[in-house]
C-alpha cells in the first residue's frame, strides 16, 4: 500500500522577487506557515542587509527560522535540514501547510534531495589550516589528496580549506563523501512555484530596494556590526554588500562608490539565482498572476 505524501510548497526566486509578498498571501489562502530557506536571513542583528520581512509581514502569517541565529553562530546545511524537518513536521501535525521560501538555492534542493554523509567538520581543524596561506593549503592539498586537487583553481581557499579538512577528519577524499548516497531528504510531495519578473523589472526592483535599505540604514547596521565583531569571516557577515561597506569604513572607497557597487553585487547575485533557477529547479509552475497561481495550488492540495 502507497503512503500518501503530505504536501509542501517550494516558492523560489531570486533577490527582491516579491517572495516574501507571495508567501504571505498563499500562508493566509491555504492555511500554511513560511518557514526560511534564505543562508541569511536566519541570523539576528541585521535585519535591513539581509532584507528581512518587516514588523507587520512576520505578524501577517507564521514564520519560522527567521532572526533565530547569533552571528557567531555555526551553522550548517545539515543543521539547516534538521530544524527545517523538525519545524515542517509540527506544521503538518496541526494541519498546515509548509511553505519554503528562499533564494539560496541549495538549501531548496536538499529538502528535496538530502545531503552527502559528511561528518561535520571539527572547528579546531579548520581554524589551524585558515592560518596557512592559501599556496601552502593547495600544495597541502596536492599532496594528500591529489585528484581532488585537480578539480580545484590554487586561489579557491574556501573550497581547499573544505577539502582539506575532510580529508584529514576523515581519511576519505570529499570526492569519494560525494559518492555517497545523499541522505536526510523530506519525504513530502514538493510543489515546486517559482517567481521570476521580466530581468528589467527585477533590476529595477534591485536598485530601489538598495535605495530603501540605504534610507532604511543599513550603512550604520553594517557600522554596528563591523564595530562589534570587525571584518570576521563569519557566515553571517557574507551578506551582500558588508564587505563593501566595510571597505568604506576603512577608506578604501567612497561613500558613493560603495552605493554604487552595493547595488551592483546584489544584481550580480539575482544573475546567480536565476542559472539556479534555470538548470537545477524543477518549476511546478511561475507565478505571474495571483489568482491564476491560487487556482494552480488548489488544485495541487486536493
Amino acid at each position: 500500500m502507497t503512503v500518501k505524501k503530505s504536501k509542501a510548497v517550494l516558492l523560489f526566486g531570486a533577490t527582491a522577487s516579491g517572495k516574501t509578498d507571495l508567501a504571505i498571501k498563499i500562508a493566509q489562502k491555504f492555511d500554511g506557515e513560511i518557514i526560511n530557506a534564505d543562508s541569511r536571513q536566519f541570523y539576528k542583528e541585521m535585519p535591513i542587509i539581509t532584507a528581512m520581512p518587516s514588523v507587520e509581514e512576520f505578524a501577517a502569517a507564521k514564520h519560522h527560522l527567521f532572526d533565530c541565529l547569533e552571528v557567531g553562530n555555526d551553522f550548517s546545511v545539515a543543521k539547516y535540514l534538521e530544524m527545517a524537518k523538525e519545524v515542517s513536521e509540527k506544521i503538518i501535525a496541526k494541519g498546515k501547510l509548509p511553505i519554503f521560501v528562499g533564494g539560496t538555492g541549495m538549501y531548496l534542493k536538499v529538502l528535496e534531495h538530502g545531503i552527502s554523509p559528511i561528518p561535520a567538520t571539527d572547528k579546531n581543524l579548520l581554524n589551524d589550516l585558515e592560518k596557512l596561506s592559501t599556496e601552502d593549503l593547495f600544495v597541502k592539498l596536492s599532496q594528500e589528496d591529489y585528484e581532488m586537487a585537480l578539480k580545484l583553481t590554487s586561489n579557491d581557499r574556501q573550497r581547499i580549506i573544505r577539502a582539506l579538512a575532510v580529508i584529514q577528519q576523515t581519511g576519505k577524499s570529499l570526492l569519494q563523501w560525494q559518492k555517497e548516497e545523499l541522505v536526510g531528504a523530506l519525504e513530502y510531495d514538493f510543489i515546486h512555484l517559482v517567481i521570476n519578473p521580466p530581468r528589467v523589472v527585477l533590476y529595477d526592483r534591485i536598485n530601489s530596494r538598495a535605495a530603501k535599505m540605504l534610507g532604511l540604514g543599513v550603512m550604520d547596521e553594517v557600522d554596528r556590526l563591523y564595530k562589534k565583531y570587525g571584518f570576521k569571516r563569519e557566515n553571517a557577515l557574507t551578506s551582500i554588500g558588508f564587505d563593501i561597506f566595510c571597505d568604506f569604513f576603512e577608506g578604501n572607497i567612497s561613500e558613493k562608490k560603495a552605493i554604487e557597487k552595493f547595488a551592483q553585487k546584489q544584481r550580480n547575485y539575482a544573475k546567480r539565482q536565476l542559472t539556479w533557477l534555470k538548470h537545477q529547479y524543477k518549476t511546478d509552475f511561475e507565478h505571474k498572476d495571483l489568482e491564476e497561481t491560487f487556482e494552480f495550488l488548489s488544485e495541487c492540495l486536493k
